[in-house]
């Protein structure tokens, strides 16, 4: 099984979950797709201290500003997300996993917002960054871990910015530059 590693980014609504559910639909092809979070755990904390659950402007300034208290305490955020990728991706009990070994590649996304925190992550996994552009949902920044989504130097750029099928055919382009095979969708 070869695992690689994927640091994903975009401002919220920029299609990046959709950008890996096209990915996942290469299953057969032996290519599985899965998506992690760095503030999948900081979500669950908000939760726990009365958060609602809506991602609406003020649900997202409550989960950005959590985030960073959290890393600037001790690195938190960035510890729990490696923690559980590992525990998925690469777990001392193999028997969590066998699924993996059904598939020729596994494609692991991990969401990260903030410039520096992808630095962390694309050291930690050896990863390549990606950032899914959509200037409608770009207009709509309001927090601050949203601010700087740009301000990076991608490995890749996907446009999402008119239909599914431009978007597939980006997602098309990114699975045979990293796989190294032509795939239709």
């Amino acid at each position: 099984m070869n695992v690689k590693y994927y640091i994903l980014n975009g401002v919220s609504t920029a299609g990046k979950d959709t950008f890996v559910s096209m990915c996942k639909g290469y299953d057969d092809h032996r290519i599985y797709a899965v998506q992690f979070s760095s503030v999948g755990w900081i979500k669950e904390v908000a939760k726990d201290l009365g958060w609602d659950g809506k991602k609406d402007e003020k649900g997202r300034n409550l989960l950005s500003g959590l985030k960073h208290l959290l890393t600037t305490y001790d690195d938190i955020p960035f510890k729990k997300t490696v923690e559980n990728v590992r525990f998925w991706i690469e777990p001392e009990d193999k028997h969590l996993v066998d699924v993996l070994d059904d598939y020729e590649y596994t494609l692991v996304f991990i969401d990260v917002r903030e410039p520096e925190e992808i630095d962390k992550y694309k050291k930690e996994f050896n990863a390549k960054t990606i950032l899914i552009r959509n200037p409608g949902a770009e207009a709509k920044i309001t927090n601050e871990s949203d601010m700087n989504v740009l301000n990076y130097n991608y490995d890749y750029v996907i446009w999402n910015d008119s239909t599914l099928d431009t978007l597939k055919k980006f997602t098309a382009t990114f699975i045979r530059e990293e796989i190294g095979e032509i795939y239709e969708i």
